[in-house]
């Protein structure tokens, strides 16, 4: 859809609701206005992403719709409510939005990484939350383990510095 028409429908739909709230037809909370806002924004950035050349925009627009649909479930009480876990639901919606950039952008291998440090995060938080395992656990965790992420950022160096050979040795 051509980015003038979807604009114009999103200002018919915009305009629609808040007329039905004028006349108090529609009576939405606070939340509902979020959630709808952050779903146009999704939706916009999203379809903006789909037509660019270097598809920006997919990242932002899958993150915004990914909380409109987190804050759904959390409305409907679908997802529990807590703040706590408010925090690991958008730490796994930045990963997920990661994810799905990197189906369109295949070469940015940072976009996996990170959505798998969003996630390793925010299941540290889950964990915490119900009391699975100690908070002090991960903690030592990563107090050993911290030399991993210097070696896999070592890795996704060699791994770029490989790609760019090949690159200048195919022109070549």
């Amino acid at each position: 859809m051509d980015r003038r028409k979807l604009a114009a429908w999103a200002l018919i739909l915009f305009g629609v609701i808040l007329l039905g709230m004028q006349v108090n037809i529609i009576d939405p909370s606070r939340s509902t206005i979020v959630i709808l806002l952050s779903a146009f924004l999704g939706i916009m950035l999203f379809t903006k992403g789909i037509n660019h050349s270097k598809h920006k925009g997919i990242l932002g627009g899958s993150f915004f719709l990914l909380i409109s649909i987190t804050l759904l479930l959390m409305n409907n009480n679908i997802l529990p409510t807590d703040d706590q876990l408010g925090v690991a639901y958008i730490l796994f919606d930045l990963a997920a939005a990661n994810f799905i950039y990197y189906l369109f952008q295949k070469e940015f291998l940072s976009n996996i990484i990170s959505g798998f440090i969003f996630v390793l995060i925010g299941l540290v938080i889950i964990i915490d939350y119900y009391k699975v395992l100690p908070l002090w656990f991960a903690i030592d965790l990563l107090q050993t383990y911290w030399p991993v992420i210097l070696i896999i950022i070592g890795i996704i160096i060699l791994y770029r510095a490989s790609l760019k050979n090949k690159k200048t040795i195919d022109l070549t």
